[in-house]
């Protein structure tokens, strides 16, 4: 069954000989206006800029409720960094001591210059 109300409406461009149609006679091709090109490019790129923007405008307004979810979160953010920062520095220090107690160990083996032990059994 066919729904006579709604049917498909086509459009066609009235051709108009010597207007928008084939040219008629000895007529050469004149390149358009360099306003209108710079125009139709300006204003492209406006609104693909404005389109950019809006989307950005979207992501902004969908992620905030993240942001206020996990706000408590990025507030503690810097307190973390320290305490990773302190942590490193102290495994920094506690390998500095060990390799000097390292060096003071093997330097005292090599730099013994005392009598010989004895074994009294």
């Amino acid at each position: 069954m066919v729904n006579n109300m709604y049917h498909q409406v086509y459009f066609q461009p009235i051709i108009k000989p010597g207007y928008m149609g084939s040219p008629i006679g000895n007529t050469t091709f004149q390149p358009s206006n360099i306003y209108s090109q710079v125009s139709g490019k300006v204003s492209f790129y406006l609104a693909r800029a404005l389109a950019y923007i809006d989307y950005i405008i979207r992501m902004i307004q969908s992620s905030s409720p993240f942001f206020e979810k996990y706000r408590p979160v990025f507030q503690d953010i810097p307190k973390m960094y320290h305490l990773v920062k302190a942590f490193q520095e102290v495994k920094n220090n506690q390998e500095e001591k060990e390799s000097e107690n390292n060096m003071k160990i093997e330097g005292e083996s090599k730099t013994y210059n005392g009598p010989s032990p004895k074994l009294f059994i």
